[in-house]
């Protein structure tokens, strides 16, 4: 399984301990703030609270953003639009998924979409190796939200017709890469460390068999995020923002991108990052 599947499937994330130091950044405009959290997609408990910079930024933020709502009602629906494959799996492929399942204790339904089953399979590997998707940073945050409002960056709805868009091959791809052997800890030590070279080499490396994959999962997503942050920048102060930690790094990632577009962006582990001035 490629761990770098659980930088980008659906919102869910990870608590940290005091000591990690997830891609965290201040990010300004001329007269607005927003605050960045790079999260991964499940967790176990040993991970939080989240280091006290974060937890400092999301106490005094006035609006929480995520990529998607996890609790959107609207998702059985979704599932059902999107969820379902018209075509079958190539034979060869579909014994391999077989037996992949068959490996894991778990019945797969190989009428599922691939892109979807991938996910639910990188989700199913990292819970036997003890990481949990509802120990996530969005359920706390969304638990902790009180009256502040939610803002989402793209939406379950968007999220699943975007990888319902790609093509054939490339859905393919990507569940065959599901399965190949990896290291499930090897994210959550990438993700600990806060490195964001590492991070960065893991994504290109999970995404290195299609350049469709790179372009439509990151590059244009992380375009499309960009400027979503930069419009509400325009009219909005002090932002909590928990986006997928593989969108933060990188040339092609959304921090690069706001830099592009005249935006200050700190890294806040390498600069101290100050929450109330």
């Amino acid at each position: 399984m490629r761990a770098w599947l659980l930088l980008l499937l659906f919102p869910f994330a990870v608590w940290a301990a005091p000591e990690d130091r997830p891609p965290f950044f201040k990010v300004e405009s001329a007269h607005h703030t927003a605050w960045l959290l790079g999260t991964i997609h499940v967790g176990s408990k040993d991970f939080y609270p989240l280091p006290e910079p974060v937890e400092q930024a999301f106490s005094d933020a006035q609006i929480l953003a995520l990529e998607a709502d996890p609790n959107d009602p609207n998702v059985p629906a979704l599932l059902a639009r999107y969820g379902r494959s018209s075509t079958p799996l190539p034979d060869e492929l579909a014994s391999q998924v077989s037996a992949h399942c068959r490996s894991l204790g778990i019945a797969c339904d190989l009428g599922t979409s691939p892109w979807l089953l991938s996910a639910q399979l990188a989700m199913i590997q990292m819970a036997q190796a003890g990481y949990q998707p509802d120990l996530g940073v969005d359920s706390m945050l969304l638990s902790r939200k009180g009256q502040r409002p939610l803002w989402q960056l793209e939406s379950m709805g968007r999220q699943m017709a975007i990888f319902t868009e790609l093509s054939r091959d490339a859905q393919l791809a990507m569940l065959a890469a599901t399965m190949e052997e990896a290291d499930p800890g090897e994210l959550i030590r990438v993700w600990r460390s806060g490195d964001p070279d590492a991070l960065d080499a893991l994504m290109r490396e999970g995404l290195s068999d299609s350049d469709e994959l790179w372009q439509r999962l990151m590059v244009d997503r992380n375009r499309d995020m960009a400027q979503t942050i930069e419009s509400w920048l325009g009219r909005q102060d002090n932002i909590f923002i928990a986006v997928g930690a593989g969108h933060l790094v990188g040339q092609d990632g959304i921090p690069a991108m706001l830099k592009q577009a005249g935006i200050r962006v700190t890294d806040c582990w390498q600069s101290r990052c100050v929450v109330a001035e």
